[in-house]
């Protein structure tokens, strides 16, 4: 836009000045008759005329160039906008359709949604704070720590969110029971199961009764295992066990 500008300056100063040198030595004027029209003008403004027209004309070209280059600018910067977006829901194991105006992210973001953030992902190379903070985010529920991930509205059954889960009944055993007495609680999941094998491995029987667990096979055997341990020696009445 500032060349335009500096061109349009020019231009005039440059058709001023062409128009006072013509008028300088011929200051008479010159009739054009066409289609019954008379138009007297200096011959000074005759000459300066195609010349002004040629400013037009050129003014207009650039300024066409300079609304199709904004216009593509515009374009580049909301795709990668859109693909820094897709690229923080890939990375949160969540998918974002995205529709992009050039063609310069959609093999980018094909690739990316084949990808999967490797373990201990470093971030010393990303300059995007957000996805930094991310990265790090997906580190630290890997590793086994229990995060808040609400503000980012995940799906119940994104692994990061399962993970997540999973963390915090590891790091806080009591919430099985509440897991196993929920009746929205999803009985095939994995948070469910975990569950349910801390409650068998380490709750009382009085806890596991409660419950009222439908006990497999594998499962009669790990408390029959608990009652004779030593290191465990799980109580039960001598009814209970003979239900076993």
């Amino acid at each position: 836009r500032m060349g335009i500008k500096r061109y349009i300056v020019l231009a005039l100063i440059f058709i001023t000045a062409v128009g006072l040198y013509v008028f300088s030595f011929n200051g008479q004027s010159f009739t054009l008759e066409a289609l019954g029209v008379s138009l007297s003008l200096p011959v000074a403004a005759w000459i300066v005329v195609p010349v002004a027209i040629l400013m037009i004309a050129t003014v207009l070209h650039l300024f066409y160039y300079y609304v199709k280059h904004f216009m593509e600018v515009r374009a580049h910067k909301r795709d990668y906008e859109a693909f820094l977006k897709a690229a923080k829901q890939s990375l949160l194991y969540e998918s974002e359709s995205v529709d992009y105006k050039t063609p310069w992210f959609k093999l980018p973001n094909a690739l990316m949604a084949q990808m999967e953030l490797k373990k201990g992902a470093t971030t010393s190379e990303i300059e995007h704070e957000e996805l930094r903070g991310i990265i790090e985010l997906v580190n630290r529920v890997r590793g086994g720590e229990f995060v808040e991930l609400k503000k980012y509205r995940l799906r119940q059954d994104n692994p990061l969110t399962i993970q997540n889960q999973l963390n915090k009944l590891l790091s806080n055993p009591q919430m099985a029971s509440e897991i196993l007495k929920d009746e929205n609680s999803n009985k095939e999941s994995e948070l469910y199961k975990k569950a349910r094998e801390l409650v068998l491995s380490g709750s009382a029987y009085s806890e596991i009764e409660r419950l009222n667990l439908a006990l497999d096979e594998k499962d009669l055997l790990l408390v029959l295992r608990r009652y004779v341990a030593e290191e465990d020696a799980l109580y039960m009445e001598n009814d209970a066990l003979e239900n076993l």
